[in-house]
């Protein structure tokens, strides 16, 4: 959850910097669709990584076992480690989202209109 959040604030913040050195007269025009963006857009992706978890939980072939701390806990409850080298590292995990994102908007936004670049 916290890479999801990461991700969204910082591609959003990566925006409003473009933004403002592309067109400084309209920083407050940016600023407020920056707090607008993080408003919608935090909420959305946390919603949207749940729902995501949720249904692979309920459809998953394993049922997911509840640790039962009434009867006491010890590590050699838990799962075996995965091989580390089959493991995805979190910083490209990291920036295969920033990646994917900010080319997902630049895609539908990098548009000349009157001579300029709209964002």
């Amino acid at each position: 959850m916290k890479i999801i959040l990461i991700s969204v604030v910082a591609i959003l913040t990566a925006i409003f910097i473009i933004k403002i050195i592309i067109t400084p007269p309209e920083i407050l025009n940016h600023f407020v669709d920056y707090i607008v963006s993080v408003i919608t857009l935090v909420p959305m992706a946390t919603g949207w990584t749940v729902l995501g978890f949720t249904i692979a939980k309920y459809f998953s072939k394993e049922k997911f076992t509840e640790l039962k701390l009434d009867r006491g806990w010890d590590p050699e409850i838990l799962p075996p480690f995965p091989d580390l080298k089959r493991q995805i590292k979190k910083g490209e995990s990291l920036t295969g989202i920033i990646f994917y994102v900010q080319i997902w908007h630049c895609e539908g936004s990098f548009f000349m209109k009157d001579g300029r670049i709209h964002l």
